[in-house]
């Protein structure tokens, strides 16, 4: 039979459980990983050819577009701290879904790793190549940044990669949704009622993306 636990042992586990669940919510809300309200009630995800690919890092995974467009077949494929080399790097297991348009969000991280923005508009081209044959292609602007751990540096490089994502959504007749004209306040920040963390957005935020998202959504099958 096996012997219960002494009370000191049970009480240092449970600690220690307690101490990872809050380390893990601490570091999703301080080190870029997203947090999403209803996650748990986000709808399952469709089989199927895709309607819409939502591609890209945090600031697509931490939304649930499913829930916005529940006639569509949605799939989210924002992964945290992606950068335009790990976006590229998993293209052959979204193309297998067939989907109808692809919506791009991705350069933050890369900047955040001190790439250059001639470096990040390479991989990005990379990204653009492999997609636009295959898919109606809708580039976004990365948005400003307020986080304590954006330096002067890195928000300075974040206008410039945006002129190379609108270059390159011209040369491949991309549709460009410029997320960052949309919503930086004059000194090139990020707004506070359109983000929890001067990063990544909150509700108010995903509502004003989902406004310019607007003319891109296939129509539902209900309207086709």
């Amino acid at each position: 039979m096996l012997r219960p636990l002494p009370k000191h042992v049970t009480a240092m586990l449970i600690g220690a459980m307690l101490l990872g669940a809050v380390g893990a919510l601490v570091a999703r809300h301080f080190y870029g990983w997203p947090i999403v309200p209803d996650e748990d009630s986000c709808p399952i995800e469709r089989p199927g050819p895709a309607d819409v690919i939502m591609l890209g890092d945090s600031l697509v995974e931490g939304h649930c577009w499913k829930a916005d467009h529940p006639e569509l077949v949605v799939l989210n494929r924002g992964r945290a701290a992606n950068t335009t080399t790990d976006v590229y790097n998993r293209l052959d297991e979204l193309l297998v879904r067939h989907p109808k348009v692809i919506v791009l969000l991705v350069g933050a991280n890369d900047i955040d790793r001190g790439w250059t923005v001639p470096e990040i508009a390479a991989e990005y081209r990379k990204v653009v190549a492999k997609l636009a044959p295959v898919a109606r292609l809708v580039l976004v602007t990365v948005p400003p940044c307020s986080h304590p751990n954006c330096s002067a540096e890195e928000k300075s490089r974040i206008v410039p990669l945006n002129r190379e994502i609108a270059r390159i959504a011209q040369a491949n007749n991309a549709r460009l949704i410029d997320l960052y004209g949309a919503i930086a306040t004059p000194d090139g920040e990020m707004p506070h009622a359109l983000s929890f963390d001067g990063l990544h957005l909150n509700a108010a935020g995903y509502a004003k993306w989902n406004e310019l998202l607007a003319p891109v959504w296939p129509r539902p099958p209900s309207e086709r």
